[in-house]
């Protein structure tokens, strides 16, 4: 009787890959890795400390950055800090304060500046960096200066954005190459991977280290780098019923994803072959975004453009294979030349390119498409795999393949989508004006963003019985006043502004802030709230902690559907899925909605127009159809600011 295989099928959502040999320095860069040899030179150079973990996929911080350019110039070396501190939010005793006061002096970094240029005496150590604003950093710590050199053009970095001439002069000295797919990506967030190669070729150009071996430009598309284990199969004879598919708990985030993406990851099917090496032939992916099986109901949808295929062949070299997405909802890929090793793990991955809004109209704003490997009604046409000694077939049929799609979540492609970060304050409070919470909103380069709503969770400590109260709320764009937006405490139904009046005292209270007029944020770029208000009879142990609600960044509306799209329209009135979120509504400011915590738009409708809001209430029928809640927005990882006598 001929042996069977088994051949086991794991979902990951991080690279696990085949068993990879690890560099000297950390254990979690490979020793093939396209930025292994950049790594090697950072902690050679003592630009970075040694540890155990290099964390190559995650994203740096402004203070790391600075840190990383400072130490590569010796910036610390003559450096005397000064008597006061350059940066609000940069108070002595910090780990990266030195860094940031030698990065201020030498002309390397000014802080954030509002719309009008002027600065407003913020820094931001915690803030992601962009790849916009790494180059301009590392251009300005290593004195790059333009040369006849050519370099790379990208279609994402025009003659008139600020960083074009940053990017261009990095490139000509070959501090930075761009993505694989012909892109740049200003507005991403840059990794620890690829400031690795920026530091290291530019303090090489500079003079300051030694070349490193050369190396392949970092993936246009990065993932965490630690992978959760999964358990090894047993070993045992096929049946009817396997092989099995195991999905791991976490294959993929709800997302938000710009039109017009070139890539979107999609999600990573990890393969073991237990017996003896496979050939994958045949795989089909559907888009699926109903129900817990992916393939019993496929359609079609006009936001995917092509589904993208990434593996290795036989002798592990990488293959992209490319196939549109059929109007039954189903990319069939075959004659595949994927490769699983026996007793190790190998991979595919799955991307999305997607149409733009101008190929297929603004009513593309809103779609939601889930995709994932076929794991219902398989047969071999749909997926087949081949033993290499013993021709054993793969040829999934029935439930024999059992991938589960519960786990693979809808992905929503909008225009562009706001991005939010909280900036250090001090954390003292007086009695007096004081800073409550300092945050950043950044658009992708994709398309601008407004907001006409947000909602923040204050609590009031008064533990000494002092009758702490705040009072005379304020927004700050930047360091400008705004006086068109409204403040109100929605518990209380109080107006929070000088003029109105109202005062919080002990407790927990919604403060709801709504603009006059949307609040445009611009493609690329990003605007800075600070939210002040007076503190009275402040005294020892007394506290306020302020932080963002957090009840419908993830969670979409009910109910609430623009021509079949959910999460937009004309926004939100409860259950009436013909109205909107601003049609009618009578309480826009003064008191709380389910879902409506932020409201914000991609400005994707043909006509967008803000609604008419006049002392907190919205004219009926006012508005556009390209505003959402808050839905899919990443608040949940946004830390309270709290401040104390």
């Amino acid at each position: 009787m001929r042996q069977k295989i088994i051949f086991v099928l794991t979902a990951l959502i991080t690279l696990t890959g085949m068993a990879r040999a690890v560099s000297a320095s950390f254990s979690d860069v490979p020793e093939d890795a396209w930025y292994a040899s950049y790594v090697d030179s950072l902690k050679e150079a003592g630009i970075v400390d040694a540890g155990e973990f290099f964390r190559p996929q995650d994203s740096l911080k402004r203070a790391e950055l600075v840190k990383m350019v400072i130490t590569a110039t010796g910036g610390l070396k003559d450096h005397t800090p000064p008597p006061y501190p350059t940066f609000d939010d940069v108070q002595p005793g910090e780990w990266y304060t030195n860094y940031i006061e030698a990065a201020a002096t030498l002309g390397i970094v000014t802080g954030y500046a509002d719309a009008q240029g002027n600065l407003i005496g913020l820094f931001g150590p915690g803030d992601t960096v962009n790849r916009a604003a790494a180059v301009k950093m590392l251009v300005e710590a290593f004195g790059l200066k333009q040369s006849t050199e050519d370099a790379k053009k990208y279609p994402d970095v025009k003659e008139s954005d600020w960083f074009y001439d940053y990017v261009l002069i990095a490139g000509q000295h070959g501090v930075v190459s761009g993505y694989d797919n012909g892109r740049f990506g200003p507005a991403d967030p840059v990794t620890r991977a690829q400031v690795a190669k920026m530091v290291v070729l530019g303090a090489q150009t500079a003079g300051f280290i030694e070349k490193p071996e050369p190396a392949e430009e970092e993936q246009s598309v990065t993932q965490p780098e630690t992978a959760p284990e999964t358990k090894e199969a047993e070993e045992e004879a096929a049946t009817d019923t396997t092989p099995l598919a195991t999905p791991n708990l976490n294959v993929i985030e709800e997302a938000n994803t710009p039109a017009g993406s070139d890539e979107v990851f999609v999600a990573r099917y990890t393969f073991r072959a237990l017996y003896e090496d496979f050939s994958v032939q045949t795989v089909t992916i559907v888009n699926d975004i109903t129900g817990s099986e992916m393939g019993d109901e496929a359609e079609g949808t006009a936001a995917i453009k092509n589904v993208i295929l990434k593996f290795p062949d036989k002798d592990g070299k990488p293959v992209t294979e490319k196939r549109s997405l059929g109007s039954d909802g189903k990319a069939r890929f075959s004659n595949l030349t994927f490769y699983a090793m026996r007793n190790e793990e190998t991979f595919f991955e799955v991307y999305a390119e997607l149409n733009s809004i101008a190929d297929v109209g603004e009513g593309l704003s809103g779609e939601v498409f889930r995709m994932g490997l076929q794991d219902t009604n398989n047969n071999d046409s749909s997926f087949r795999a081949v033993g290499e000694l013993s021709g054993y077939t793969v040829g999934y049929g029935g439930s024999r393949l059992s991938v589960s799609g519960s786990q693979v979540q809808p992905f929503t492609v909008r225009k562009s989508v706001p991005h939010f970060s909280m900036n250090d304050i001090p954390d003292t409070m007086l009695s007096g004006m004081n800073s409550l919470i300092s945050f950043n909103v950044a658009a992708d380069a994709a398309g601008s963003v407004s907001l006409a709503r947000l909602v923040l969770e204050l609590s009031v400590y008064d533990n000494s019985g002092s009758s702490l109260s705040l009072s005379d709320f304020r927004l700050y764009r930047g360091s400008s006043y705004m006086n068109n937006v409204n403040i109100y405490d929605a518990t209380g139904s109080q107006d929070l502004t000088l003029a109105g009046g109202g005062s919080l005292a002990g407790g927990t209270f919604f403060v709801i802030v709504t603009f006059d007029q949307e609040e445009i944020v611009s493609a690329g770029d990003s605007l800075n709230f600070l939210l002040k208000a007076t503190v009275n009879s402040a005294d020892k142990n007394d506290s306020v902690s302020t932080g963002f609600a957090r009840d419908d960044e993830n969670s979409p509306l009910s109910g609430l559907t623009a021509v079949n799209q959910p999460n937009t329209g004309k926004v939100f009135v409860n259950g009436d899925a013909t109205a909107g979120i601003f049609t009618g509504v009578n309480d826009f400011a003064q008191n709380l909605g389910t879902g409506r915590n932020i409201i914000w738009s991609d400005r994707s409708a043909n006509l967008h127009l803000f609604p008419t809001v006049s002392g907190g209430l919205v004219t009926s029928g006012s508005g556009s159809a390209d505003w959402t809640n808050g839905y899919l927005l990443e608040l949940s990882a946004l830390e309270d600011h709290t401040i104390s006598k």
